[in-house]
């Protein structure tokens, strides 16, 4: 069957990135599989992507096509260029204004996007956020099999972008979350949806697992407010003061980065907390550390934090709603701490420097926690889903 997996950007290394590169890449076992971008903004992807999955780029910002559009000479290549500057210029008007991505979007894209998404017949169609899925929903054919999945939970969404959800999102074949929990709420919401959780599968992350001796905590995900950075830079500090031979390092690239080195710098933490930047090789480094620490203000399923399980890391994370608490069982794999609790956030990362013998055991665990995240298993589940899909419209289509 053709699978096509629509994403904002394929070219970054952002947790949905992965995610959805992931999926496609074990979908490629039992199906034709397309990783659609809207835009790229680079010429070459971060994450490796199998070479059975078809790339495709809606609309190309890399240097390289820049390049060309520069290099065309005369009326024709003037009036491309001005073309291209007065698209991306305008706004958006597919993509809800609400969905956390929309500043990216413009005519633009808008364009490659619907022209696209009109273009399939058969086959199906996966959004990877909500404004995609909205768009999937509202233009894509319906003989094609729609499929919105969601990378982040019910809680972040407001009011008017779940009416506008609640409006469309029937018109999908399957709505898909990440946990259990947070496809009965929006079951609730969308009662005449279908809705299935399906989580997302880990990547192999390499056959051996960190041997937990050395003193590094490691963190990982963009330099934004959701990861919380800003509160593990004051737990660390109560750590550092206790355990001065401890480092932290933080991996990830993005907005926050200034903030995040004056308040290290202010907090006195730069021979201790480090901003490490993107890592081309973040299994790798995890498995440097000895400890994963999780601060994020919410989530809609942690995938770094599966990721470090499979790396053998325990893990100290505070427990918030669609987050640590679906994948750390406290005392078991991992320490679970009050949201927004400094002081214990740091006190279950003392707890986990303190004692070798709990890290040993905690991440023995934890690395067995991730094999039900296997991407066979999931992709399994992914392709049950599309046949049932397929024998439902097939049926609708019989009776009409």
């Amino acid at each position: 069957m053709r699978v096509r997996l629509v994403i904002a950007n394929g070219f970054t290394s952002g947790g949905t990135v992965r995610t959805t590169i992931g999926t496609a890449n074990a979908l490629a076992d039992h199906h034709d599989v397309e990783l659609v971008t809207v835009y790229r903004y680079r010429s070459k992807p971060l994450l490796p992507i199998d070479p059975r999955v078809t790339v495709r780029t809606l609309v190309d910002y890399s240097s390289m096509h820049k390049d060309m559009l520069e290099l065309q000479k005369g009326p024709i290549g003037w009036a491309r260029r001005t073309a291209y500057k007065g698209l991306i210029s305008q706004r958006s008007r597919l993509i809800h204004k609400r969905d956390f991505r929309y500043p990216r979007f413009n005519a633009l894209t808008d364009i490659a996007l619907y022209r696209y998404l009109r273009s399939l017949n058969d086959g199906v169609v996966i959004g990877t956020r909500a404004g995609l899925n909205m768009v999937i929903a509202r233009h894509t054919r319906p003989s094609v099999i729609r499929i919105g999945q969601e990378h982040l939970h019910y809680g972040v969404y407001g009011d008017a972008i779940r009416q506008s959800m609640r409006t469309l999102f029937p018109r999908l074949d399957a709505f898909v979350p990440l946990t259990e929990r947070d496809a009965e709420r929006w079951r609730l919401v969308i009662p005449d949806a279908r809705i299935e959780a399906i989580p997302n599968a880990v990547p192999h992350t390499g056959d051996k697992v960190s041997p937990l001796n050395s003193k590094i905590v490691i963190a990982a995900g963009r330099l934004a407010r959701q990861k919380g950075y800003d509160r593990l830079i004051p737990a660390w500090r109560i750590v550092a003061d206790r355990h001065p031979d401890w480092q932290l390092h933080i991996y990830g690239g993005g907005k926050e980065k200034d903030n995040l080195l004056q308040q290290i710098k202010a907090s006195r933490l730069t021979g201790s907390a480090h901003l490490m930047g993107v890592s081309r090789k973040m299994y790798d480094d995890m498995r440097t550390g000895s400890i994963f620490v999780m601060s994020s203000r919410f989530e809609g399923f942690p995938m770094v934090l599966l990721e470090a399980m499979s790396c053998g890391l325990p893990t100290v994370a505070f427990d918030f709603a669609n987050g640590a608490r679906e994948l750390i069982q406290n005392g078991e794999n991992g320490v679970l701490v009050g949201n927004r609790d400094i002081k214990a956030l740091a006190e279950g990362l003392c707890e986990m420097i303190e004692s070798p013998e709990k890290r040993a055991a905690y991440g023995a665990k934890a690395a067995e926690t991730v094999r039900a995240y296997n991407s066979e298993v999931l992709a399994q589940r992914w392709t049950e889903l599309f046949s049932e899909l397929a024998r439902t419209k097939q049926a609708a289509s019989a009776a009409r």
